[in-house]
């Protein structure tokens, strides 16, 4: 995912627009590229049920809750 995140600014770098965009997981939870690509230890998770703020590790491997 890090480096996926790395390519997507590549290309928005060279872009003449903004991309817009989120890294989704299997289960559908998402969360904006760019706040992924910043590395902070929080995110904002989006899911059909709502948001929930959680660790990156979480994230990534895939379970909810904070």
């Amino acid at each position: 995912l890090d480096r996926l995140a790395a390519d997507v600014a590549a290309i928005e770098a060279d872009a003449p627009m903004r991309l817009d965009g989120e890294l989704m997981r299997a289960d559908g939870a998402a969360v904006n590229w760019r706040e992924f690509h910043a590395g902070t230890d929080q995110l904002l998770v989006k899911t059909i049920g709502g948001v929930v703020l959680l660790d990156r590790d979480r994230f990534i491997s895939g379970a909810m809750g904070s």
